[in-house]
């Protein structure tokens, strides 16, 4: 008896965990992320602005994957490897210039949504 009461409550306890133990919240994640970046989040504003948008919405889509993935070690690999993708192709079509600051989250995020509409939906027009 005394078994079934501490595999319960090991169980309970495991659904009110996040995912990786020392996940911040989404605000939290956000600030930090913003922490050495003087601009905020507008979707009508300067570049720096419009970047700071794209950069929210790739924290946001991260999680998710995060989560689904529940693998620490792969999700780190995947952003590793999503990164270098995703920066040949910034460097090879946008070599200099303030569009850097948009494309290179809006790259992620695009990645991101393919792959979390292939794996996760399993939508065969993917890609």
């Amino acid at each position: 008896m005394n078994y079934i009461l501490i595999l319960g409550t090991l169980l309970i306890s495991q659904l009110k965990t996040p995912v990786f133990s020392n996940e911040l919240s989404l605000e939290d994640e956000i600030k930090e992320a913003f922490t050495d970046y003087p601009f905020k989040c507008n979707p009508e504003g300067s570049t720096p602005e419009i970047a700071a948008c794209i950069w929210i919405d790739l924290i946001k889509s991260d999680r998710k994957l995060r989560k689904e993935l529940n693998n620490p070690d792969l999700f780190s690999n995947w952003v590793e490897v999503r990164s270098k993708i995703c920066n040949h192709f910034q460097e090879k079509m946008y070599g200099g210039g303030t569009v850097k600051q948009i494309t290179r989250p809006g790259c992620g995020l695009r990645v991101n949504k393919e792959i979390q509409k292939y794996c996760i939906t399993g939508d065969p027009s993917c890609g």
